[in-house]
């Protein structure tokens, strides 16, 4: 008698074992992004984001990663952004802009210590350890389209303008392909953030006059700078690289001041008739409501990769995501490639914009 209520109860306690197991549901994947309100890229960091939520809202609703559904948390990260970010318990920290925070994030202890992903580093220098996996183009890519461009134009001598966090290396690689495009560099100018330096600056490129401005900084340093510089000198070609937020830049510029700007882009246009392009727009008048933007395209290509990566990934890991990515090879995204075969980063794909007379981008 004594056997069966033993074989009983371990019936019972296994059942209820089943039960709990069938009611709790699996663990959330939560993905970390920074977003700094305050900062040049805000806009551009905001639109990025909802790009991304808008696929992962995608994927929730058809049932998630293996049943584990993607908690997107964005975190206000103005200061010590590992520490804010890892307070959020993170599987995956997601699209962080800029080299100086993305090397802060990289070089943390507990970030290393967790193995934590830096899926879709947004920055211009490589960052520092193997974590970080980054998506878009090198900055040396775009240089290469827009000084190519200035070329076209029959544009001898340029200004170029950076922040102060621009590494020196990245700075000599500019030089060094301006010369060999044979396009001198007539002055070479620091832009604060929030363009704390405008009018050294301007005074400093304008006594120069050179035949286009290069700006590569902060998206308010980079458009104050320009709606000064357009009155002073309105024939000047401008030109900015795809950090850079599209409407931050007109609105603080203004349409007449930001017409004829050329923006290089790292995706594709939002309003192209790719399959890519008509899935984001469709999406984001389905989970946003909000108008499609490069940044927000960026986004949701970014989400869809790392969607793929923890689909083929046994571990949450950056050798785990890498390894499944490289199983993908060449993965196509609605026209849209990466080459996960490559050596460093897995696209190339860089186009320049022009701002129209309306404020929008004509390629």
């Amino acid at each position: 008698m004594k056997s069966r209520f033993i074989a009983l109860a371990m019936l019972l306690g296994s059942l209820s074992a089943v039960l709990h197991a069938q009611t709790v549901p699996p663990t959330p994947i939560v993905v970390a992004q920074p977003l700094a309100p305050r900062s040049g890229s805000a806009d551009y960091q905001r639109d990025f984001a909802l790009g991304a939520k808008v696929y992962f809202d995608h994927v929730n609703l058809a049932g998630g990663i293996r049943g584990r559904r993607i908690v997107h948390r964005l975190v206000d990260t103005a200061d010590a952004p590992a520490r804010r970010l890892l307070a959020e318990r993170p599987d995956v920290l997601f699209g962080i802009v800029g080299d100086a925070t993305i090397d802060a994030v990289a070089r943390d202890p507990a970030v290393r210590a967790g193995r934590l992903p830096l899926f879709a580093t947004i920055g211009y220098a490589p960052a520092a350890g193997d974590g970080a996996i980054a998506l878009r183009p090198s900055l040396d890519d775009e240089i290469v389209a827009m000084l190519a461009q200035l070329q076209q134009f029959g544009i001898a001598s340029f200004a170029l303008l950076h922040g102060n966090d621009l590494p020196g290396a990245t700075i000599a690689q500019i030089e060094q392909r301006a010369t060999g495009l044979g396009i001198g560099i007539a002055v070479r100018q620091v832009l604060l953030n929030r363009s704390a330096n405008q009018p050294e600056a301007i005074q400093a490129v304008f006594a120069r006059r050179p035949q286009a401005v290069l700006a590569i900084a902060d998206t308010l340093g980079v458009a104050n700078f320009f709606r000064e510089y357009r009155k002073r000198d309105p024939g000047a070609f401008l030109a900015t690289s795809s950090q850079a937020d599209i409407r931050t830049l007109t609105e603080v510029m203004g349409q007449q001041a930001a017409r004829g700007l050329i923006v290089s882009q790292v995706v594709p246009s939002p309003n192209a008739p790719s399959e890519i392009a008509r899935e984001h727009r469709r999406l984001m008048a389905r989970y946003a409501d909000e108008p499609a933007s490069p940044a927000t395209l960026e986004g949701f290509i970014a989400a869809r990769v790392l969607v793929t990566a923890l689909n083929g990934a046994s571990e949450i890991t950056p050798t785990a995501l890498r390894r499944a990515l490289s199983a993908s090879g060449k993965l196509r995204l609605g026209g849209f490639a990466l080459d996960f075969e490559r050596p460093s980063r897995p696209s190339d794909f860089v186009e320049l914009s022009v701002v129209t007379r309306d404020g929008k981008l004509l390629r």
